[in-house]
């Protein structure tokens, strides 16, 4: 199983989920798929999550949060609530395979909730290199150019907010160089939206980086976030 960083390794290790697991379960089985859950949805209070309509026990619920659980390979019903208002913001049913991880995102606005699912494959060979790849899930942003430095990636200019048709490429972990780089991201003027200076890519590495908030929001500026696991 893949080794995930910060919050997400201690999330996925302390983690259970009664109504994904066997009766005569009473851990999780390294097979079973870890999933990440990263929320983005603009609201201080944060939302909670259900699956198969049992409370998932997490790690952060809060804006830019994490949280996780391991599943049973097959069909799941996933419901994002907002603990505010206790309400269904989001109820989709995805089918999960044996020994792939996934990483989900709770974005879009409150009048407009938005959740995203992919698969965590990576990149075989990395040799001394790194496997990246960005969403876009920010607000009032048009077109976006994901730059690491004065690395040119295929795949990271002119991107629009993610949808579920953007997926099967957005996806896609794409080889970048090792080192210590500026990552930014930009908008169709070359204005710099967000950006992290002085990043180390560690090679052998697979890295997410994720463009969130609403540009021109004083509670939920523009960033760049980034996860990542090892090989």
């Amino acid at each position: 199983m893949k080794k995930y960083n910060f919050l997400i390794i201690i999330g996925l290790c302390i983690l259970t989920l009664s109504s994904c697991l066997k009766d005569d379960d009473n851990y999780p089985s390294q097979n079973y798929p870890p999933v990440t859950i990263l929320n983005y949805y603009p609201k201080t209070t944060g939302v909670y999550y259900t699956v198969n309509g049992s409370p998932l026990n997490q790690v952060n619920p809060e804006y830019k949060g994490i949280s996780g659980f391991f599943a049973i390979p097959g069909n799941k019903s996933l419901q994002v609530i907002d603990r505010a208002e206790n309400k269904n913001i989001v109820d989709t049913t995805f089918t999960f395979a044996d020994s792939i991880a996934y990483s989900c995102f709770v974005y879009g606005t409150v009048e407009k909730p938005t959740f995203i699912r992919v698969s965590d494959i990576g990149l075989e060979n990395l040799g001394t290199k790194d496997g990246v790849r960005f969403f876009h899930l920010a607000n009032n942003v048009g077109k976006v150019n994901f730059k690491i430095g004065t690395q040119e990636i295929d795949g990271f200019e002119d991107r629009t907010i993610e949808t579920p048709s953007t997926l099967a490429q957005t996806q896609i972990y794409r080889l970048a160089n090792s080192g210590k780089f500026t990552i930014t991201a930009e908008d169709e003027q070359g204005n710099v939206l967000a950006k992290i200076d002085d990043f180390e890519l560690v090679q052998g590495r697979h890295y997410s980086f994720m463009l969130y908030g609403t540009k021109g929001s004083s509670d939920f500026p523009l960033g760049l976030m980034h996860t990542y696991y090892n090989n």
